[in-house]
């Protein structure tokens, strides 16, 4: 008769039993007894690692076993079962094995427990040392750009508007039937919007443009703002120090003045006596009565490098019945409400349809001169093309992250064939299921607690880095910083990744532990294979979302090379250029601020390594230009044509300096003075138009109002509002011959250098200061710079589109090679067998490379797919944006327009077809 072996349970092979139906605690039983007769069989014996633990099937379940043969002895330590399900499932792990490892961490024993788990857990990563810094510093990488682009959506997108419930403001502008963009609003059809809405509380208007502090000791160009006395009941915004306007001082020959914060604090050193004292501002002497908030900013200065820092009160008179004029007047305000309860900027604009039907009723505007308005929530309008832009950089920083998540998830995975030997000795020990996971999951929050703290130093750095690209390349970029809300969610994202990499491997693991670790090596590794294919998934995911990146980031360099392609019109290298502006009190009248310039321009030619120089009253990209009425004296225009041109004052010399070809005739020179012959140059879209291949020198045109001019020369069209906007009609007026004195003041000197211009700046600005001492400068900068400026956010999403794909490719292809190291460890058998059979060396290496292929044309083959579709997402929401926008492409129409995303910028602010400013 055959030895008796004494069989016993463990507790966890206990529970386990009692968790089986009736059937298989049955079939389990009958295992039982044939152990206690025969003990274990000797196949099984075989299998046994260093642990002695082995499987025996027992219908569906695996009796995990260790033997004791000196004493017959076989101790069943849990039961496995093959079929069924991993359980617990990643929802019961979150909501079950989780919350018990913190309510035991409350106190007593819990308490205890887990310092226990966070000292395994340490020396654990102690133990592999390279394994814990590769996988640490991967998710660092990826936890750090999540949060230094989440610092922007944060400053950018989610903190507020400095506006009083800023959900209730909108912005209005103006279009025309034949010019759909949005541009600026006049003062009667304001008055008439005002009187007649039933959508509004309140509405208000306001122009920009600057000032200049003229004191001699300090001088100082700032931006300035003409507004109606209720804008900031509009905004919700009240003074620091002081009051606002009231409508009585707005009619005021001597009106007083709000000033902003920082130049209370910069000019004044924040002294609240400034409320009542005077202070000199073109040369002529205001009141301050008050001191707006820090960090308020208009509407239309966010992004804007001339905030708007002195106030100036613009009288409208809202009692009298409004008559608009016919085509509704000169437009040149910037238009801002706040909504009545109930109503939206939809609902907004559609009632301010229903108030322009009646004046179209009336014939005020004519069928080419049709006006619309335009309503946007103000966010919309400031965000613009910046919202869709941002959401794209998180969707690709969402996409590093989980690459690299799936980098140490894999990591884990090769780990855990090391630790279910290990593992496999706790159950031996006793420990439950949901013990290993606690401890497994411990691990994963230590290594990702460590990585997010990694992680927001890489953050602090990034978002300077960030800023650095180019501070204007996306609105509110003061509001970004690294506060309390990103650390927060920098947090709140590395316990998220522990949950994301560690579930998987954490359940595998101790799903393996016991005897089925020996079947991993075994002829079969059903096991073995099942983990190659969960690898190999997750290196197929990562590869694919790398490509995803790619075609994304190929997609925006060649749209910023294509931008880069774009002729402006102009060759300016070396050019500087420098807002100047000769003030009332200094200049009287046309003929001396002519002579000003005429004088200044003399001796800046004068100043060594000048070659030339000239001035204009706008400079190409850096300013919005306006237009006015143009055309051939013997042209008579069809009915509903419009003969509008933009329009521009140039100096000699500034044709020459800002490389802007001569085509025909001459440009500006000595001859045209003040009492000579009103002369204009025109571009070449304007010639071919009323001229076709006919010379136009000589030709008597009407250009601003009524004014007869001659035609001297045809210079090359240029791009003025924005790179990719179509081309205009254009004019130059000379600028000793303009009669308006208050156009003519401020003007951008350009000056083109033999070297480097910036080298110019100190000797100009001693020959300004040597003129005139109480003139300031300001908007200093290089052509180069302008032109720069002009592609600042394509270049700002190029820029970190191609850092996180190269970033994506690069973890993507550590997770290949990984999968493939791990899958040759665990085929060194089957090589060594191929080998032994007489298989030659390059046949097994093009085994593994072709099966890294396979993986790597599946993983390009899906990521294609996913590309295509997710681009024309992506151009949506970069081109289309969320909101109409100083930077919308819908803003002014391209001839690049759906070429790729060529069309990413535009103008900033409006186009601008109307009255001249």
């Amino acid at each position: 008769m055959s030895e008796r072996w004494n069989v016993e349970l463990t507790g966890a092979a206990v529970s386990a039993l009692r968790t089986l139906a009736r059937e298989e605690q049955a079939r389990v039983a009958v295992r039982i007894d044939h152990l206690a007769e025969a003990g274990l069989p000797p196949g099984l014996r075989a299998h046994a690692d260093e642990t002695g633990v082995c499987s025996v099937p027992a219908g569906d379940q695996d009796l995990m076993c260790l033997e004791v043969p000196k004493e017959s002895r076989i101790f069943i330590l849990t039961l496995r079962s093959e079929q069924a399900p991993a359980r617990p499932t990643v929802t019961r792990l979150i909501r079950h094995a989780l919350p018990r490892w913190f309510t035991e961490g409350m106190g007593g024993i819990g308490m205890g427990s887990m310092k226990q788990d966070l000292r395994f857990a340490l020396r654990a990563l102690r133990r592999s040392p390279g394994f814990a810094a590769t996988a640490v510093l991967t998710l660092a990488l990826g936890i750090g750009a999540t949060a230094a682009i989440f610092s922007v959506a944060n400053g950018v997108l989610l903190s507020p508007l400095p506006y009083a419930d800023s959900d209730e403001i909108v912005t209005v502008w103006s279009s025309w039937s034949n010019f759909p963009d949005k541009t600026w609003m006049s003062v009667p059809k304001f008055q008439y919007y005002y009187q007649n809405n039933s959508a509004f509380q309140d509405m208000a208007i306001y122009g920009t443009g600057s000032v200049s502090f003229t004191a001699v000791d300090n001088p100082e160009r700032v931006g300035a703002a003409a507004v109606t006395p209720n804008l900031f009941s509009v905004l919700g915004v009240q003074p620091v120090v002081g009051r606002v306007f009231t409508w009585e001082e707005a009619q005021d020959s001597i009106s007083p003045i709000l000033i902003g914060y920082e130049v209370w604090q910069r000019r004044f050193n924040g002294d609240p006596g400034i409320v009542g004292r005077s202070v000199e501002i073109g040369g002529n002497m205001f009141p301050v009565i008050g001191v707006l908030p820090g960090g308020f900013v208009l509407p239309n200065d966010f992004g804007s490098p001339n905030v708007s820092e002195v106030y100036f009160p613009q009288y409208v008179d809202l009692d009298t019945p409004a008559q608009v004029p016919f085509g509704g007047g000169n437009h040149g305000n910037y238009g801002v409400a706040r909504l009545k309860e109930g109503h939206t900027a939809t609902s907004g604009l559609a009632d301010l349809e229903k108030i322009l039907d009646r004046l179209r009723a009336e014939g005020v505007f004519t069928e080419e001169r049709n006006f619309h308005p335009r309503v946007y929530a103000v966010m919309d309008d400031i965000l613009g093309t910046a919202r869709g832009t941002i959401f794209v950089l998180l969707g690709a920083v969402g996409f590093v992250l989980l690459i690299a998540c799936g980098n140490v998830a894999n990591l884990l995975l090769s780990r855990s064939e090391v630790r279910m030997k290990e593992v496999a000795v706790r159950v031996a020990m006793g420990a439950g299921r949901g013990r290993i996971l606690r401890q497994l999951f411990t691990e994963s929050l230590v290594m990702a607690g460590l990585a997010g703290a990694i992680g927001l130093g890489l953050a602090y750095a990034g978002v300077g880095a960030l800023l650095a690209i180019d501070p204007d390349a996306v609105p509110r970029s003061a509001s970004i910083s690294l506060d309390g809300t990103v650390v927060m969610f920098t947090l709140l994202v590395s316990a998220l990744t522990a949950a994301v990499f560690g579930v998987i491997p954490a359940l595998r693991v101790s799903r393996g532990s016991g005897g089925s670790t020996l079947q991993e090596g075994g002829r079969d590794g059903r096991r073995g294979r099942r983990s190659s294919r969960m690898q190999g998934l997750l290196v197929a995911s990562q590869m694919a979302m790398a490509v995803i990146l790619l075609t994304g980031s190929g997609l925006m360099i060649k749209t910023f090379i294509s931008l880069l392609s774009i002729d402006p019109g102009f060759g300016a290298t070396n050019v500087l250029a420098m807002r100047v502006t000769a003030s009332s009190g200094g200049y009287s009248d046309g003929e001396a601020v002519a002579g000003f310039y005429e004088e200044l321009l003399r001796r800046v030619r004068d100043v060594p390594g000048v070659k030339s120089a000239g001035a204009a009253r706008l400079l190409p990209l850096a300013s919005q230009m306006g237009d006015s009425g143009f055309r051939p004296a013997w042209y008579q225009p069809e009915p509903n044509e419009s003969t509008q041109a933009d329009w521009q004052y140039a100096t000699s010399g500034y044709i020459e300096t800002m490389g802007i070809p001569l085509v025909e005739g001459r440009t500006f020179d000595e001859r045209d003075v003040r009492d000579g012959q009103t002369v204009v140059m025109i571009n070449e879209h304007l010639a071919r138009r009323y001229w076709g291949e006919d010379s136009p020198l000589g030709s008597e045109v009407l250009a601003f109002g009524a004014d007869t001019a001659v035609v001297v020369g045809v210079v090359g069209d240029v791009s003025h509002n924005g790179i990719t906007m179509e081309v205009k009609d254009r004019y130059y007026l000379a600028h000793a011959q303009v009669l308006r004195t208050g156009n003519m003041r401020a003007m951008t000197l350009t000056v083109a250098a033999q070297a480097d211009a910036n080298r110019l700046i100190e000797p100009i600005r001693r020959e300004i200061r040597s003129l005139d001492p109480s003139m300031p400068i300001s908007d200093i900068q290089t052509v180069d710079d302008v032109l720069s400026a002009s592609v600042a956010q394509p270049r700002f999403a190029m820029v970190l589109l191609g850092t996180f794909s190269g970033l994506a490719l690069i973890l993507a292809v550590v997770g290949i090679y990984g999968v493939l190291a791990y899958t040759v460890s665990q085929r060194i058998r089957e090589i060594g067998i191929r080998l032994a059979l007489g298989a030659e060396t390059g046949q097994v290496i093009g085994l593994v490379v072709r099966q890294g292929m396979l993986m790597a044309l599946a993983s390009v083959a899906v990521g294609t797919g996913a590309a295509w579709f997710m681009t024309d997402l992506y151009a949506g929401a970069v081109i289309r944006g969320d909101g109409p926008g100083r930077d919308d492409v819908r803003i002014c129409p391209s001839p690049f327009h759906g070429r790729g995303l060529v069309g990413l910028l535009a103008s900033r602010g409006p186009c601008g077809q109307g009255e001249a400013r």
